[in-house]
């Protein structure tokens, strides 16, 4: 064993002795992860399985987890589903996703859009940012529920201040084309920098094609404000004046006339 996954195995297991559910919790990350770099799913069965025995929802969803990719037993949709559903019903936000996202896509049960949405909405009135990015998405392309662009635009608002970093890069280029909203291409392009910011790839990725058409000035006004902005906020802009234009819509390069 490597040493800090030693003596984390020592401090949880004298925890587990005790019969504490979230050392038991703890342990069944650990052991999945691998103490000396090897993960052990059959170990971290075993712990995920003590702790959902005593109705810990932390546990029930390990134990879902590892039914859905068949780490140290078979692969089994309709357990998975079973298991995250338990962790669902005692308001486990992660679990309501997973019930969801599993009646949507038809695994372990027939597929039922509505249903997986009612539990998508339920974790995300919870305010989880990652529920409310994938509520606000469905709404945005209407392949899982009826195109309602006023909900994607609520949703993928409060998932992106909420942190969700998909969502900054969605409610991003939802503001660059406009789609159901006013386009504003400084908010659009400040969002995308965040998102980039919070490591989502993508981001990282698009940000040149993202900045296409906005101007020097909106640039730098967005990464600024993409710079100052803080978690349960939105980015903050200044208004800009009636009939603004950026430095970028002139080529500085060309001759001027007399006169003009």
């Amino acid at each position: 064993m490597k040493a800090d996954g030693a003596q984390a195995y020592d401090w949880l297991r004298k925890g587990a002795d005790r019969g504490d559910g979230a050392a038991y919790d703890e342990l069944g990350s650990l052991f999945y992860k691998g103490i000396d770099g090897k993960p052990d799913y059959k170990a971290s069965m075993t712990w995920y399985a003590k702790a959902a025995a005593l109705g810990d929802p932390v546990g029930q969803a390990g134990v879902g987890y590892l039914y859905e990719h068949g780490a140290g037993v078979p692969k089994d949709d309709a357990q998975a589903l079973a298991w995250y559903r338990k962790a669902a019903n005692s308001g486990y936000t992660e679990s309501e996703i997973s019930v969801g996202r599993f009646y949507m896509l038809g695994r372990g049960v027939a597929e039922d859009n509505a249903e997986g949405m009612r539990w998508m909405l339920r974790a995300a009135q919870q305010g989880d940012a990652n529920a409310q990015g994938i509520v606000g998405s469905v709404y945005q392309h209407g392949k899982y529920a009826t195109l309602d662009y006023a909900a994607a635009l609520k949703w993928l608002t409060l998932g992106a201040r909420g942190g969700n970093n998909k969502a900054q890069y969605d409610l991003g280029w939802t503001y660059l084309m406009g789609t159901g909203v006013s386009r504003d291409l400084r908010r659009g392009c400040a969002w995308l920098v965040v998102s980039a910011a919070n490591g989502y790839a993508l981001a990282k990725t698009s940000l040149a094609e993202g900045r296409t058409g906005v101007s020097f000035d909106q640039r730098k006004q967005a990464e600024r404000a993409a710079a100052a902005w803080q978690p349960g906020r939105d980015v903050a802009l200044a208004d800009e004046p009636p009939g603004y234009v950026g430095l970028s819509a002139f080529n500085l390069n060309a001759p001027f006339l007399p006169g003009y």
